[in-house]
């Protein structure tokens, strides 16, 4: 089952050359690698997303990646590459210090925290990609067993301190059950093998 849905989100330097998502695809059409991007890691879910961006918008971004997300959202601060995927825990400090602007969110809907922010989708490329967190269970797990857990975890995410701790965060309810979330994965995986055959 699904617990958590997490948002990612496209960020640039504030002061930076980029100041839309549509500015930083158009200067990627003109030159190919002009635009970098940074990365928790070559084959990362970060680094997925701009995989699959770049077919789907026709560009070439240059990939540069990092040992993880803080030292590539510090790049980013710094000016040392044009752009990078993060999740709001990860860049909310950065983006209230005025230090990096919010481009565009992955997912297939705007985010709550961030209501004023594009998706991908708005800005006409037919992609949508989020982090996700669950529970897996061995294939031979007895149903009796999965239901038992997945509706006490169910009601435990109905709990006022779970709902809290979705508002800190910026997301809304997560929950998928098992079917659900295994498409879910699903998806997410094909879009980004798909990208990466070429």
């Amino acid at each position: 089952m699904r617990v958590m849905r997490q948002r990612m989100f496209i960020l640039a330097r504030a002061d930076g050359p980029y100041r839309s998502m549509d500015q930083a695809i158009a200067a990627a059409r003109v030159k190919p690698q002009a635009v970098s991007h940074g990365s928790s890691g070559i084959g990362s879910l970060y680094h997925a997303v701009f995989l699959v961006l770049e077919k789907k918008a026709g560009v070439e971004f240059l990939h540069v990646p990092y040992t993880g997300g803080a030292p590539g959202l510090q790049a980013v601060a710094a000016g040392q590459v044009d752009l990078m995927v993060a999740a709001p825990e990860e860049f909310q400090g950065l983006v209230q210090g005025g230090l990096l602007r919010v481009l565009a969110c992955c997912s297939d809907q705007r985010a709550p925290l961030y209501p004023e922010v594009p998706t991908l989708q708005d800005c006409g490329f037919d992609m949508a990609l989020e982090n996700m967190k669950g529970w897996l269970a061995p294939a031979a797990t007895p149903e009796p067993a999965i239901l038992y857990w997945q509706t006490r975890f169910r009601a435990g995410m109905q709990q006022p301190e779970w709902r809290a701790f979705e508002a800190r965060a910026g997301e809304t309810d997560g929950y998928l059950n098992g079917p659900a979330f295994q498409a879910a994965m699903e998806a997410v995986l094909n879009a980004v093998t798909a990208a990466a055959k070429g």
